[in-house]
């Protein structure tokens, strides 16, 4: 009797052990379609996007970094305008890149000023 109980038993908790093995090599799937997935190029870029807009002066330096290169090209094309002559087109970017980083630098006074200057129109109107 007492063997026909151990043996029971015994069943018993290999069929415990089955179902826990079980689980385990389903967590272990997961676990392992989760690192695949993080590792995937795309979701290190998305990753780093996130990080890098999250910063607290991103949109500020975005702006004042957008406002200065236009200033550059615009004062290249309004100097050069359309040539092929190599020497203008030279002068003309290194006019952009002079324009650009001088306005880069002082990108808080450009903001201030371009303020300023569209209050003057706006209170004209």
């Amino acid at each position: 009797m007492q063997t026909k109980n151990s043996l029971l038993t015994l069943e018993e908790n290999i069929q415990i052990l089955e179902i826990q093995q079980a689980n385990l090599l389903l967590g272990l799937k997961l676990e392992v379609e989760a690192i695949g997935e993080s590792i995937k190029p795309i979701n290190y870029v998305k990753n780093t996007l996130k990080e890098i807009s999250n910063l607290p002066d991103f949109k500020s330096e975005l702006l004042n970094t957008t406002l200065a290169m236009s200033a550059g090209f615009f004062s290249k094309k309004i100097m050069v305008g359309n040539t092929n002559n190599p020497a203008k087109i030279a002068l003309g970017t290194l006019l952009q890149i002079g324009v650009t980083s001088l306005l880069s630098n002082k990108a808080e006074n450009l903001r201030n000023f371009l303020s300023k200057l569209n209050q003057v129109f706006s209170s004209k109107n």
